[in-house]
This record gives C-alpha cells, structure tokens and sequence, in this order.
C-alpha cells in the first residue's frame, strides 16, 4: 500500500488518499457488520469514536505525507521503530515500568 500511495501522491493531495482509504476501510467494515449481524457503534459511544477517527486521519495524513515526500525505506524503518516511540512515550507521560515481563 505504500508504493500505491507513493504512486498516487504524483496526482492525488494527501487528503484525498486518505479519504479513499478509509472510504474502502468504512464500506468493508460495514459488508462485514451486515454479513455477520454484529452491532453499529453505540450512540453513546459517539464522543470516543470521533476523537477515535479523528486521531487516525491525523496519523495517516502524516504517514502518507512522509510516503510521498521521502524515500519508502526510510519511511519503513521509521514505521518499524514506532513501538519504541511508544514505548517511551509511556514510561515518561504515562510513568509505565518497562521491562521484558511487566504485569
């Protein structure tokens, strides 16, 4: 998908691959939802659920933007690395123990 983004970046704004993206995301999950009669997302829920998607359109304009700037190995390896970002961002914002088994 990042070679397709990459390729589509040359004529499509970041914003408009995002919308396509999560367009095709959203009528997959709804096929699946119908098909197996599970449950829409709760009305109460509504606050979450848009702080929810909100903060994933941030995070794949951002991811989509670096794709069509930058060259796609760097943008793998930094991909790579994100769960030592997060890591660390949880031991100092969150004051998570980091250790090899942490309960």
């Amino acid at each position: 998908m990042d070679a397709v983004a990459k390729a589509l970046g040359a004529d499509f704004s970041i914003f408009q691959i995002v919308f396509i993206r999560y367009l095709g995301a959203a009528f997959w999950l709804g096929l699946w939802i119908l098909l197996r009669r599970g449950n829409w997302p709760r009305v109460s829920d509504l606050g979450r659920q848009t702080l929810r998607a909100t903060l994933l359109v941030l995070t794949a304009s951002m991811f989509f933007y670096a794709v069509v700037r930058l060259p796609l190995a760097i943008v793998t390896a930094l991909a790579m690395t994100a769960p030592l970002y997060v890591t660390i961002i949880g031991a100092v914002v969150l004051k998570e123990r980091i250790g090899r088994r942490c309960h």
